[in-house]
């Protein structure tokens, strides 16, 4: 279970770069390793159909060979991440889609209990699920969406998750801007008012580290590489979560991408955001139709008794 909310240490988050460690820290260039065309209709691998990466903190390791021989394979990368304790190192996973996703975290997971990997509560799971296909009304829909479901998946966390630096809460803030400007085509100033207070992306679009990446939901990583980082799960070393997580995060783009605005604004009525009891219900029922309500009930279920009140 989790530690308590003492155990916690926050510092600034370095650049990830290599330095001196006990495990051999690398940047390998980005290789995309593609599922097969049927997989798309595989009801084993149809659940991850955009490439997903996976950032995954690691608190420390007896040993590393395992890890790095899974990393060489799939040309991945390990590099440091100064939110962690010393012997900390942070995986990023080459981004992957259908059977060759499931296959790169079978083969790490397997890597990391091999190594006798550890996670404590500084560490995180963030999840990228590719979205160059997304336009600028389609990032305004995710946000309805993500305003009626953050409150939900934060239900799915540790309380020492909920109060993290690192992930913040967004959902509010990002929805009145957006809802306030009911016309498609002033989606993208919309969004540029909400996330960074201006309408400008000049010296924005190029800023890996724009102190706005900090949030649960995190926009300007779709600004700035085109994927959606979610930086809510907490760290695992774990198979079923690792999976499960990214397998939810895909829904969550499948859903905004394809349903039309007026059937959320519909869900949504009058309201800026649900409450935390509408927001889980609303949560379950959507994993329900992308079949990942297994998952979903399962982590609100592990963490109801932290969540009560």
């Amino acid at each position: 279970m989790p530690r308590e909310e003492d155990d916690l240490l926050y510092v600034s988050e370095a650049d990830d770069e290599p330095f001196t460690h006990g495990i051999g820290f690398v940047l390998n260039d980005i290789v995309f390793h593609k599922g097969r065309a049927l997989d798309r209709f595989s009801t084993r691998y149809k659940k991850i159909t955009r490439f997903t990466a996976l950032e995954v903190e690691i608190a420390s390791a007896r040993s590393y060979n395992c890890i790095e021989r899974v990393v060489s394979e799939y040309n991945a990368s390990i590099v440091n991440d100064g939110s962690l304790r010393e012997g900390g190192f942070e995986i990023n996973t080459a981004p992957a889609w259908g059977e060759s996703f499931y296959r790169q975290i079978r083969d790490l997971t397997d890597a990391l209990s091999c190594s006798d990997a550890k996670v404590d509560n500084c560490c995180g799971l963030h999840t990228h699920v590719d979205a160059a296909d997304f336009t600028w009304y389609d990032i305004r829909k995710l946000i309805i969406l993500w305003a009626m479901i953050e409150r939900g998946v934060f239900c799915m966390l540790p309380l020492t998750r909920q109060d993290n630096t690192y992930c913040r809460p967004v959902g509010s803030y990002l929805i009145r801007d957006v809802l306030n400007s009911p016309l498609p085509h002033h989606s993208k100033s919309a969004i540029m008012r909400a996330n960074y207070g201006t309408n400008i992306l000049t010296n924005i679009r190029d800023d890996k580290h724009c102190e706005r990446r900090y949030h649960a939901m995190n926009i300007h990583s779709w600004v700035y590489r085109k994927s959606i980082e979610f930086r809510v799960p907490p760290g695992t070393t774990k198979y079923v979560r690792m999976v499960g997580w990214a397998e939810f995060f895909n829904a969550v783009l499948n859903f905004a991408y394809k349903c039309p605005e007026n059937v959320l604004r519909s869900q949504l009525g009058s309201k800026i955001m649900f409450g935390r009891d509408a927001s889980r219900q609303f949560l379950i029922d959507f994993a329900k139709d992308y079949k990942v309500d297994r998952f979903v009930e399962e982590r609100l279920a592990y963490y109801a008794h932290e969540n009560e009140g």
